[in-house]
């Protein structure tokens, strides 16, 4: 395989990344996708989910949203001629980022008032 052959990723058409389940940064939104984690991802019902439970939901809801930039990302990169140089340093790699990631996507609010809906 060349250098420059491309990669045949196969990825989220476009129509999906607007899917506000998964990529909405309302307060409902959030919740929607937290309440669509608890059900399908823990297998749990919001009446009898734990702390940690609301927790995973919403780090899967926060991961959806991140997922959704980043794959729109490589498509865009991916549409043009370039090549990409990268470096990840180890020191970065700093464990939970649950609080930094609602801080980068500018939803805090939002995730405390979805997780205020829970009770």
């Amino acid at each position: 395989m060349s250098d420059t052959a491309p990669l045949n990723l196969h990825l989220p058409t476009p129509a999906c990344y607007a899917d506000p389940q998964r990529s909405g940064l309302r307060a409902n939104d959030v919740f929607e996708g937290m309440t669509e984690h608890l059900f399908y991802t823990l297998g749990k019902l919001a009446p009898t989910a734990s702390r940690h439970d609301l927790y995973m939901a919403l780090s899967f809801a926060v991961r959806d949203r991140l997922m959704t930039r980043y794959l729109a990302g490589i498509e865009a990169i991916r549409a043009t001629p370039a090549r990409v140089v990268a470096y990840l340093s180890a020191e970065f790699l700093i464990g939970p980022q649950l609080s930094n990631n609602l801080l980068m996507l500018g939803i805090q609010e939002e995730a405390a008032e979805a997780l205020r809906r829970f009770g």
